[in-house]
């Protein structure tokens, strides 16, 4: 009964993050709703007046420039790419790239929201690449000139190490590092309790002695 005890009690905390996400990011949004929003407030996107694409850049070289947020859950495809250009186009896209689906599930994480690389590229460059490419996945070597995390490779936007410190809380190795800790204290917690009643046993038994300080 107790793993059941403890199932309620799982359930209950994600509704509650859930909820609790809902109330951030303003809807009860997509794994690409929250990454748009994270997006927008890391690189000081505005919302764009005209409701066409996903916001503005408010800062740097890009100011003014429109740009549309596209996430990616399982790898970069070509097909997906075609499948993600919007009429009429941005001047840019931000594409965010997620862990892919074998690497979630050896977690047992299938749904998990990971950031894994992000590449910005031109709206002509994006179209220019998937003329000339051919086949259905995209690449490191054809998308690698794009890249601004986790490799700097496209100048028009530096990440400071804040904002790389921001994207690493959301990568699978972070998510990897926190359930061995969470395995590693459930593990403790189960072994104090476990002392606990050991403990308790033996001074029904008579078997303990008082504590004396001197």
């Amino acid at each position: 009964m107790e793993d059941l005890y403890r199932l309620a009690q799982l359930l209950q905390q994600r509704t509650i993050a859930e909820h609790q996400i809902a109330l951030q990011v303003g809807q009860s949004p997509s794994q690409g709703e929250i990454v748009e929003y994270i997006l927008r407030n890391l690189l000081q996107i505005a919302q764009d007046s005209s409701m066409q694409h996903d916001g503005r850049f408010t800062e740097g070289e890009l100011a003014g420039r429109l740009v549309e947020i596209k996430y990616f859950t399982d790898g970069l495809s070509l097909e997906a790419l075609r499948h993600a250009l919007d009429k009429p186009q941005p001047d840019y896209y931000l594409l965010a790239v997620g862990a892919s689906l074998a690497q979630k599930q050896a977690l047992m994480c299938p749904n998990a929201l990971t950031i894994e690389a992000i590449y910005l590229l031109n709206a002509s460059e994006l179209a220019s690449m998937l003329t000339s490419a051919s086949g259905k996945r995209a690449s490191e070597a054809l998308l690698e000139p794009f890249q601004i995390y986790p490799e700097p490779r496209n100048p028009l936007i530096c990440l400071s190490e804040e904002q790389r410190d921001v994207l690493e809380r959301f990568s699978l190795a972070e998510l990897e590092s926190e359930l061995r800790w969470q395995r590693s204290f459930e593990t403790s917690q189960d072994k104090l309790e476990a002392m606990a009643k050991e403990a308790h046993q033996a001074y029904l038994r008579g078997e303990t002695l008082p504590l004396t300080l001197e």
